[in-house]
């Protein structure tokens, strides 16, 4: 049986991109490191399934988002909305992955995919009308924030959880589902 212990490496470098830091408002690890190197992790669990294929390159789209903002291109409440998104698609990419890799775990993946969208689409408006809440007040304003905060954090300790347990599980090699080929470059 073939398990997929590089999801826990995946793990380890998106929990960069969680954590900062920082000495004297200097990023020393910026997460476009994280997001890379875990897009490269993830395009080489595609061999498993070729969802993983699609998350790695959700990644490295992340990445990218990630580094247009540490070299100070950022374009406000857009990319934080194209952030939001591109963390979605990742939890739902990686989650249907394991959906059809370790089938005791599917269940609980369709469920996580979902709360993961019913987050995005619940919080952007948020974020996109960030100014907006200000007559709220200060009270508004706090709890709006701790409201957001706490449906992202369920999302990520929910997520790191789920793709822990699922990276210990056996997989069958019968389910494994890489995809179509590459096309050879120039072709």
């Amino acid at each position: 049986m073939m398990v997929l212990t590089p999801l826990r490496w995946v793990l380890a470098w998106l929990l960069l991109v969680v954590a900062d830091f920082r000495v004297n408002g200097f990023d020393l690890l910026p997460d476009a490191l994280g997001w890379f190197v875990a897009g490269a992790l993830l395009l080489s669990l595609g061999s498993f399934q070729a969802w993983f294929t699609a998350a790695g390159w959700v990644a490295l789209t992340a990445g990218a988002l990630s580094l247009l903002e540490y070299v100070g291109l950022d374009g406000g409440a857009l990319v934080g909305v194209l952030d939001s998104l591109a963390q979605t698609a990742l939890v739902w990419t990686t989650a249907t992955a394991v959906v059809a890799l370790v089938p005791p775990l599917a269940g609980e993946g369709r469920v996580l995919r979902w709360y993961s969208v019913g987050t995005l689409v619940l919080l952007s408006p948020v974020v996109l009308l960030d100014g907006a809440v200000a007559p709220l007040g200060l009270g508004g304003n706090v709890v709006v924030g701790l409201g957001a905060a706490a449906f992202i954090l369920v999302e990520v300790i929910w997520s790191v959880s789920y793709l822990w347990r699922a990276a210990g599980r056996p997989v069958d090699p019968r389910l494994v589902s890489p995809g179509p080929a590459a096309p050879a470059p120039g072709g």
